[in-house]
Protein backbone atom coordinates (compact mmCIF):
# COMPACT_ATOMS: atom_id res chain seq x y z
CA UNK A 1 0.00 0.00 0.00
CA UNK A 2 2.35 2.36 0.91
CA UNK A 3 4.68 1.27 -1.92
CA UNK A 4 2.06 2.48 -4.34
CA UNK A 5 0.89 5.60 -2.74
CA UNK A 6 4.96 6.31 -3.04
CA UNK A 7 5.21 5.72 -7.00
CA UNK A 8 1.77 7.85 -6.95
CA UNK A 9 3.79 10.47 -5.96
CA UNK A 10 6.81 10.36 -7.86
CA UNK A 11 4.25 9.70 -11.13
CA UNK A 12 2.85 13.20 -10.46
CA UNK A 13 5.72 14.99 -8.73
CA UNK A 14 7.90 14.05 -12.00
CA UNK A 15 4.58 15.28 -14.54
CA UNK A 16 4.61 18.61 -12.55
CA UNK A 17 7.68 18.92 -13.12
CA UNK A 18 7.52 18.32 -17.35
CA UNK A 19 4.68 20.87 -16.83
CA UNK A 20 6.67 23.20 -15.61
CA UNK A 21 9.66 22.62 -17.97
CA UNK A 22 7.04 23.59 -20.50
CA UNK A 23 5.73 26.42 -19.16
CA UNK A 24 9.46 27.79 -18.81
CA UNK A 25 10.44 26.74 -22.30
CA UNK A 26 7.19 28.68 -23.67
CA UNK A 27 8.34 31.40 -22.23
CA UNK A 28 11.64 31.42 -23.51
CA UNK A 29 10.61 30.88 -26.83
CA UNK A 30 8.12 34.14 -26.68
CA UNK A 31 11.03 36.19 -25.87
CA UNK A 32 13.30 35.04 -28.36
CA UNK A 33 14.11 32.50 -31.23
CA UNK A 34 11.08 30.23 -31.17
CA UNK A 35 9.20 32.76 -33.75
CA UNK A 36 6.20 31.47 -35.75
CA UNK A 37 6.70 30.43 -39.18
CA UNK A 38 5.02 33.67 -40.60
CA UNK A 39 7.81 35.48 -38.59
CA UNK A 40 10.37 33.57 -39.74
CA UNK A 41 9.25 34.23 -43.34
CA UNK A 42 9.65 38.06 -42.52
CA UNK A 43 12.63 37.89 -41.44
CA UNK A 44 14.96 35.38 -43.68
CA UNK A 45 14.75 37.72 -46.68
CA UNK A 46 16.12 40.51 -44.72
CA UNK A 47 18.83 38.48 -43.21
CA UNK A 48 19.57 37.86 -47.17
CA UNK A 49 19.56 40.83 -48.10
CA UNK A 50 21.88 41.95 -45.43
CA UNK A 51 25.21 42.34 -47.76
CA UNK A 52 23.52 44.02 -50.22
CA UNK A 53 23.97 47.23 -48.10
CA UNK A 54 27.32 47.06 -48.13
CA UNK A 55 28.81 49.60 -50.61
CA UNK A 56 29.39 47.58 -53.98
CA UNK A 57 32.33 47.75 -56.41
CA UNK A 58 31.99 50.57 -58.87
CA UNK A 59 32.37 49.19 -62.44
CA UNK A 60 35.37 48.58 -64.08
CA UNK A 61 36.96 51.14 -66.29
CA UNK A 62 40.04 51.24 -69.34
CA UNK A 63 42.45 52.10 -68.33
CA UNK A 64 42.75 55.24 -70.80
CA UNK A 65 39.56 56.67 -69.05
CA UNK A 66 41.53 57.18 -65.74
CA UNK A 67 41.58 60.92 -65.19
CA UNK A 68 41.93 60.89 -61.24
CA UNK A 69 43.11 58.99 -58.13
CA UNK A 70 39.79 57.99 -57.31
CA UNK A 71 39.54 56.69 -60.64
CA UNK A 72 42.43 54.80 -59.80
CA UNK A 73 41.52 53.27 -57.21
CA UNK A 74 38.69 51.27 -58.87
CA UNK A 75 41.87 49.48 -60.00
CA UNK A 76 42.78 47.96 -56.73
CA UNK A 77 40.98 44.41 -57.20
CA UNK A 78 41.78 40.79 -56.85
CA UNK A 79 45.79 40.47 -56.10
CA UNK A 80 46.15 44.55 -55.87
CA UNK A 81 43.28 44.76 -53.61
CA UNK A 82 45.44 46.54 -50.76
CA UNK A 83 46.34 49.24 -52.81
CA UNK A 84 45.42 52.28 -51.06
CA UNK A 85 45.50 55.89 -52.93
CA UNK A 86 47.65 59.10 -51.18
CA UNK A 87 45.45 62.10 -52.24
CA UNK A 88 48.23 63.97 -50.34
CA UNK A 89 50.33 63.17 -53.17
CA UNK A 90 53.30 62.89 -50.39
CA UNK A 91 56.79 63.79 -51.64
CA UNK A 92 59.43 60.95 -51.84
CA UNK A 93 62.25 61.40 -48.87
CA UNK A 94 65.83 62.08 -49.86
CA UNK A 95 67.59 59.19 -47.64
CA UNK A 96 70.28 57.76 -49.57
CA UNK A 97 70.65 54.38 -50.40
CA UNK A 98 73.49 51.95 -52.44
CA UNK A 99 73.23 50.59 -55.60
CA UNK A 100 75.96 49.15 -57.63
CA UNK A 101 76.99 51.72 -60.22
CA UNK A 102 78.25 50.36 -64.33
CA UNK A 103 81.20 50.47 -62.65
CA UNK A 104 80.58 47.83 -60.09
CA UNK A 105 81.06 49.89 -57.86
CA UNK A 106 78.75 50.81 -54.74
CA UNK A 107 77.61 54.56 -55.27
CA UNK A 108 74.82 56.64 -53.15
CA UNK A 109 71.56 57.26 -54.83
CA UNK A 110 68.20 58.69 -53.83
CA UNK A 111 64.24 58.33 -54.35
CA UNK A 112 64.22 62.04 -55.95
CA UNK A 113 66.37 60.83 -58.91
CA UNK A 114 63.93 58.67 -60.19
CA UNK A 115 61.56 61.53 -61.25
CA UNK A 116 60.43 61.51 -64.86
CA UNK A 117 59.42 57.61 -64.63
CA UNK A 118 56.18 55.95 -63.21
CA UNK A 119 58.19 53.76 -60.16
CA UNK A 120 57.26 50.93 -57.93
CA UNK A 121 59.36 51.01 -55.06
CA UNK A 122 59.41 47.96 -52.98
CA UNK A 123 60.57 47.87 -49.30
CA UNK A 124 62.03 44.09 -48.54
CA UNK A 125 64.42 42.23 -46.75
CA UNK A 126 65.69 38.79 -47.62
CA UNK A 127 64.99 37.17 -43.97
CA UNK A 128 61.40 38.74 -45.13
CA UNK A 129 59.19 35.23 -45.71
CA UNK A 130 56.52 37.53 -47.49
CA UNK A 131 58.85 39.40 -49.38
CA UNK A 132 60.96 36.50 -50.75
CA UNK A 133 57.25 35.00 -52.10
CA UNK A 134 56.54 38.07 -54.38
CA UNK A 135 59.88 38.91 -55.30
CA UNK A 136 59.87 36.27 -58.77
CA UNK A 137 56.80 38.06 -59.44
CA UNK A 138 57.73 41.46 -59.17
CA UNK A 139 60.97 40.26 -61.41
CA UNK A 140 57.97 38.89 -64.10
CA UNK A 141 56.15 42.39 -63.83
CA UNK A 142 59.34 43.90 -64.65
CA UNK A 143 59.75 41.96 -67.86
CA UNK A 144 56.15 42.84 -68.91
CA UNK A 145 55.74 46.06 -68.25
CA UNK A 146 59.01 47.63 -67.83
CA UNK A 147 60.13 50.54 -70.10
CA UNK A 148 60.76 54.06 -70.25
CA UNK A 149 57.58 55.06 -68.60
CA UNK A 150 57.68 52.67 -65.70
CA UNK A 151 60.08 50.59 -63.29
CA UNK A 152 60.12 48.39 -60.61
CA UNK A 153 62.84 49.10 -57.58
CA UNK A 154 63.01 47.10 -54.94
CA UNK A 155 65.25 47.89 -52.26
CA UNK A 156 66.35 45.74 -49.64
CA UNK A 157 67.13 46.35 -45.69
CA UNK A 158 69.70 44.20 -45.53
CA UNK A 159 72.12 44.69 -43.11
CA UNK A 160 74.74 42.56 -44.87
CA UNK A 161 74.64 45.53 -47.76
CA UNK A 162 73.83 44.49 -51.76
CA UNK A 163 76.33 41.13 -51.61
CA UNK A 164 73.75 39.66 -49.59
CA UNK A 165 71.22 41.03 -52.42
CA UNK A 166 72.84 39.94 -55.03
CA UNK A 167 73.41 36.41 -53.56
CA UNK A 168 69.78 36.09 -53.43
CA UNK A 169 68.96 37.47 -57.00
CA UNK A 170 71.85 34.94 -58.13
CA UNK A 171 70.11 31.83 -56.02
CA UNK A 172 66.86 32.76 -57.10
CA UNK A 173 66.95 33.74 -60.75
CA UNK A 174 66.11 37.62 -60.30
CA UNK A 175 67.38 38.69 -63.28
CA UNK A 176 65.48 42.14 -64.65
CA UNK A 177 65.34 43.88 -61.68
CA UNK A 178 67.48 46.27 -60.12
CA UNK A 179 69.56 45.86 -57.00
CA UNK A 180 69.50 48.21 -54.29
CA UNK A 181 70.04 48.22 -50.49
CA UNK A 182 69.51 50.44 -47.46
CA UNK A 183 71.52 48.46 -44.57
CA UNK A 184 70.63 51.73 -42.33
CA UNK A 185 66.79 51.13 -42.86
CA UNK A 186 66.35 54.69 -42.45
CA UNK A 187 64.24 54.86 -45.63
CA UNK A 188 61.73 52.25 -44.18
CA UNK A 189 61.33 54.44 -41.37
CA UNK A 190 61.16 57.34 -43.63
CA UNK A 191 58.04 56.60 -45.37
CA UNK A 192 55.90 54.95 -42.54
CA UNK A 193 56.84 51.32 -42.95
CA UNK A 194 55.48 49.18 -39.95
CA UNK A 195 56.39 46.31 -41.68
CA UNK A 196 57.54 44.30 -44.51
CA UNK A 197 57.40 44.69 -47.83
CA UNK A 198 55.47 47.52 -47.93
CA UNK A 199 55.44 49.11 -51.95
CA UNK A 200 55.33 52.68 -52.95
CA UNK A 201 53.69 53.88 -56.53
CA UNK A 202 55.30 57.10 -57.64
CA UNK A 203 54.57 59.07 -59.92
CA UNK A 204 57.11 60.95 -62.60
CA UNK A 205 56.93 63.78 -59.98
CA UNK A 206 58.73 62.34 -57.10
CA UNK A 207 55.62 61.83 -55.88
CA UNK A 208 53.53 59.25 -53.70
CA UNK A 209 50.10 58.28 -55.47
CA UNK A 210 49.14 55.11 -53.15
CA UNK A 211 50.63 52.13 -51.52
CA UNK A 212 50.45 48.93 -50.74
CA UNK A 213 50.58 47.20 -47.09
CA UNK A 214 52.10 43.60 -47.33
CA UNK A 215 52.48 41.30 -50.11
CA UNK A 216 50.68 41.71 -53.58
CA UNK A 217 50.39 39.26 -56.69
CA UNK A 218 52.43 41.13 -58.90
CA UNK A 219 52.11 38.58 -61.68
CA UNK A 220 48.46 39.12 -61.52
CA UNK A 221 46.55 40.50 -64.61
CA UNK A 222 45.32 42.87 -61.93
CA UNK A 223 48.74 44.22 -61.55
CA UNK A 224 49.71 45.14 -65.11
CA UNK A 225 46.19 47.07 -65.29
CA UNK A 226 46.66 49.10 -62.14
CA UNK A 227 50.24 49.98 -63.48
CA UNK A 228 48.64 50.60 -66.59
CA UNK A 229 45.81 52.73 -65.43
CA UNK A 230 48.88 54.80 -63.54
CA UNK A 231 50.89 55.51 -66.25
CA UNK A 232 47.57 56.95 -68.16
CA UNK A 233 46.93 59.13 -65.06
CA UNK A 234 50.75 60.58 -65.25
CA UNK A 235 50.02 61.49 -69.19
CA UNK A 236 47.12 63.08 -68.44
CA UNK A 237 48.41 65.11 -65.87
CA UNK A 238 50.80 65.90 -67.65
CA UNK A 239 53.40 64.42 -65.22
CA UNK A 240 56.18 62.87 -67.78
CA UNK A 241 59.09 65.64 -69.11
Amino acid sequence: MLMRLAINLSNEFAAAIRCYAALVLAFLCGLSACDSPDTQERTAPEAEAAPASAEAPETAIAPSDVKTLKDLARFAVGGVKRFAINEARTPLPDDPFLTPARSGELREVNLTQFKGKLILINIWATWCAPCVEEMPALDALEKAAGGPLFAVWPISMDRGGPPAVAEFYNDNGISALPLANDPTGRLAETVGAIGLPLTLLVGPDGREMGRFVGPAEWAAPEAQALIAAAVELAKTEGLYP
